[in-house]
């Protein structure tokens, strides 16, 4: 996750959120039983391409807080350093939120939208 002390939150989120950020909605593989791997990869490579700061790994789908967690490990492996990764707390309940987000950072995620 981003490091800085929350006295300066205002100041980092103003030097670094700047313009619009991408929203990536997580594919799933044909037969709907896991996360698309490849198809994360490439919507990520696009979104690079096209000068995105930031993504918005989407979590309002039918999707559990592990798979999340994939599409964000894969996101961090496509992007590297180029793109910083939304965690979106929009899971059920507090306590699956907390869990999410858990996992979510251990895969790469920068930043939480609550």
């Amino acid at each position: 996750m981003t490091d800085y002390q929350k006295k300066d939150a205002r100041a980092w989120a103003r030097e670094h959120l700047i313009g619009c950020s991408g929203v990536t909605i997580p594919s799933f593989t044909a037969d709907l039983k896991s996360v698309n791997d490849k198809a994360t990869a490439h919507d990520i490579e696009l979104l690079t391409s096209l000068g995105y700061q930031y993504t918005l790994l989407c979590s309002e789908i039918a999707i559990t807080p592990e798979e999340n967690a994939r599409v964000t490990a894969v996101a961090r492996e496509t992007a590297g350093t180029r793109l910083g990764l939304f965690f979106h707390a929009a899971f059920s309940t507090l306590p699956e939120n907390i869990e999410a987000v858990k996992l979510a950072e251990k895969a790469g995620a920068d930043v939480v939208l609550l």
